[in-house]
This record gives structure tokens, sequence and C-alpha cells, in this order.
């Protein structure tokens, strides 16, 4: 494959994974001409429930895998590690898009 059609490659095991640009699908959100505003905002009491869907949808797998996933037990720690006046929402253009 010629070099500018190979957008990255890595070594799984000895065996060589490539992605070529035709494989990568068109997001038509996105223009690279233009720059996305991205800005961190003090968190409110209607995002708690916005952080702690993020929150669930990334972290459940691993949790699973290293405890179990008990629903109950996960949303009493979110509630008690997850500090209004800490947190900061990241927003893109506008739009909560996660959080710190």
């Amino acid at each position: 494959m010629p070099p500018e059609q190979q957008v990255g490659s890595s070594n799984l095991s000895g065996r060589t994974i490539s992605k070529k640009l035709r494989d990568i699908p068109e997001t038509p959100f996105v223009n690279c001409d233009e720059m996305l505003t991205v800005e961190l905002r003090p968190a409110c009491d209607r995002d708690f429930v916005f952080a702690r869907s993020v929150y669930f949808e990334t972290m459940r797998w691993i949790i699973e895998r290293l405890s179990g996933w008990d629903e109950a037990r996960e949303l009493k720690k979110f509630a008690q590690f997850f500090k209004l006046d800490e947190v900061r929402i990241i927003t893109a253009d506008g739009r909560d898009v996660g959080w710190i």
C-alpha cells in the first residue's frame, strides 16, 4: 500500500494491522477547515445525570471485569465521588460532550 494511503499500523502478536483511508467512514459533521470550540464550564445539579451516564457508558466494561457490575453499588459510589464544586463539563461548540 502506498504510504499516502496508510493511516496507521500496529503490530499485535506478530500481525500487522493497517487502516486505509478508504476504510475510514466519512464523518459528515466534521469540517477540517473549521476550528471546534472546546470549553470547560462549571457543573450544575442537572449535570449529575449526564456525568453519571457518560461514566457508566465508558467504565462499565472494566468495572464488570474487575468486580462485577452491581447497579446499586455503582450508583452509590458515583454519588460519593461526584463533587459538584470540583466537576467541569467539557463542551464542544456548545454541546456537552464529557466531564472531568
